[in-house]
Formats: C-alpha cells, structure tokens, sequence
C-alpha cells in the first residue's frame, strides 16, 4: 500500500507485553555495560594516575579506584586517547542495534515520526558504524544530530562550532536512554 507521495505506507509498529520487556531488558543491559566501563574510563581518562570512579558512576554503586601504570608504552597512550568518545559511541550503535533487530527504528522514524529514532538514525554511520568515528566529516549532519540533541535534551551547543558528536553519558546517553524506554513501552500493544 502507497501514500499520496507513492511511498509505501510504514506501520506503526505494536508490541507483545513480552516483547517490550525484553527489549526494555536488553537496552538496560547494554546501558549497565557503558556504565560499568565509563566508572573505569571517565572523560578525562588517563589524565590522573590514580582516581575514583566520578560521582555519576559511584552513586550507582560502580565505584572503583584505578591506578595507571607509571610507565605508559606507546599502545596505551595511543589506545587511551578518545577511548571514553569511542566507548559511547559503541552505546549509540548497540542502542540502535537493539531498536534495529525489532524493527522499532525504522516505524519510529516513518511511522511515529519519533525525534530520538531520527537522531539515532543521524548518528549511526556517522559515529563508527560506517566509519572510524574519530572526527566529523560531515558538517551539515553534524549540525542536525546537534540541533536534534539540543531539542530533545535540552542542550544548547552551538551547532556551527561544534567539531564532534557530542555525546556525554550524563546529559545524553542516559536521557537518551529513558527516552528509548519510555518510547519501547509506548508501542505496547493494548490487550482485548
């Protein structure tokens, strides 16, 4: 079946009470998995030689004390630098793998016109699934996934000086985060 425009219509896509509770189960899980290895890399990481866990982690009982090794080699150095953007990024990626693999992006994109499955869908390629996810090439994307990060997190980054996808555990992923569920238990199916 076609629209107007000769498109074909997207179905808004409804979901089994088990289903919702297992996708719900899965983004919690990959979520535990970005916490726990953020309380261990922070953004600053390998700035100190040794620290806690920042308080974010810590009052989610993922509080560890690290200590670095006095002798840095080459590897570590160059593994360290970017690792906590690449760890959240790989989040983003899982996130809409999840979303993916029940066909919620694509009918929440189309069907339900949903901003957080349309900036999901913008930071994908973009952020390491297509690419190396080191610097953005793509200026013009880059200033929509920022605009759309401004709206639906309330942020106010300029979106002509920003150079990278901005992408803070505290202030995006986990907002991000609740958004994903809240939508995930919207397209419960309502039972007869």
């Amino acid at each position: 079946m076609a629209n107007q425009d000769n498109e074909p219509t997207v179905e808004k896509i409804k979901l089994t009470g088990d289903q919702v509770t297992e996708v719900c189960g899965e983004i919690e899980h990959q979520w535990l998995y970005l916490l726990m290895t953020r309380a261990v890399f922070p953004a600053d990481f390998p700035k100190y030689e040794t620290y806690d866990s920042p308080s974010f982690y810590s009052m989610r009982g993922l509080k560890f004390k690290i200590s670095l090794p006095e002798n840095k080699t080459k590897e570590f150095l160059k593994g360290a630098d970017g690792l906590s953007n690449w760890l959240n990024q790989n989040y983003v990626i899982r996130l809409y793998g999840i979303l993916e693999k029940y066909r919620i992006m694509y009918s929440g994109r189309k069907a339900y016109n949903n901003k957080l499955m349309i900036l999901m869908y913008e930071l994908r390629p973009k952020i390491g699934a297509h690419s190396s996810g080191r610097s953005a090439t793509d200026k013009a994307h880059l200033r929509k996934a920022t605009d759309l990060i401004n709206e639906l997190f309330d942020r106010n980054i300029d979106s002509n000086q920003v150079q990278h996808y901005m992408l803070p555990v505290d202030t995006v992923l986990a907002p991000m985060t609740e958004l994903a569920l809240q939508f995930v238990k919207s397209l419960r199916q309502t039972e007869v």
